[in-house]
């Protein structure tokens, strides 16, 4: 299920450029939906990659580094991003356990290469080896997504302007916070600008606020 916040906000500068530089450098990391061990997945539901801190050239990229197992062998991907997310959709069937299986590279002498030293840099660590290892593995229900019985209460928007100055240039940000009813394990929350599309995005359970 996806829950949509919508904005009507005038951003003279693109979204998220004012959070592009900053004094402590961003770590990439990436979070799976479904997590390890889930039940009762949607049949017609999508794997999705939240992704922190890659580059927007590098998302569409990493949809080669996963695969689903079945219990007859790999099932085709068909690869979406969200802004910051990456969706993984594919044909399931009911009631049958699958793993999700991602890239890890590793150097020369064996080091497993974290995201930073693959990614953030033009000058990162070449990796002599990639090997596939299991992520997430989950089982699906008997039943088809449900739409959401309510969507999302907005408590409060904060747009900021940043003119430049200081170790940041210009740009805008967004925050968000809100009310979602009821979210479940394999919900999405979406913060959409007009004009911008979709800019943030996060597992709607336990979340009160959204940001970029």
């Amino acid at each position: 299920m996806r829950a949509l916040i919508s904005v009507l906000a005038a951003l003279a500068l693109p979204v998220g450029s004012a959070l592009a530089c900053s004094c402590i450098e961003a770590i990439p990391s990436r979070e799976v939906v479904p997590r390890d061990g889930a039940t009762g997945f949607p049949v017609d539901g999508r794997v999705r990659i939240f992704l922190s801190a890659f580059p927007p050239a590098l998302r569409a990229r990493l949809a080669d580094e996963y695969r689903l197992r079945g219990p007859e062998g790999l099932v085709p991907l068909q690869a979406t991003v969200v802004a910051t997310r990456l969706d993984l959709a594919a044909t399931l069937k009911p009631r049958t356990t699958y793993t999700l299986e991602q890239v890890f590279a590793y150097d020369a002498h064996g080091q497993r290469l974290s995201d930073s030293e693959r990614f953030a840099t033009l000058r990162g660590r070449p990796a002599a080896q990639r090997l596939w290892y299991a992520v997430s593995r989950f089982t699906t229900g008997d039943a088809r997504a449900v739409a959401p019985p309510a969507q999302p209460t907005v408590e409060r928007v904060n747009v900021g302007y940043r003119h430049g100055g200081g170790d940041c240039g210009p740009g805008t940000s967004l925050y968000a916070r809100f009310q979602v009813p009821a979210a479940g394990p394999f919900d999405v929350l979406e913060l959409e600008v007009d004009g911008h599309g979709v800019v943030a995005t996060a597992p709607a359970a336990g979340l009160t606020d959204l940001g970029v």
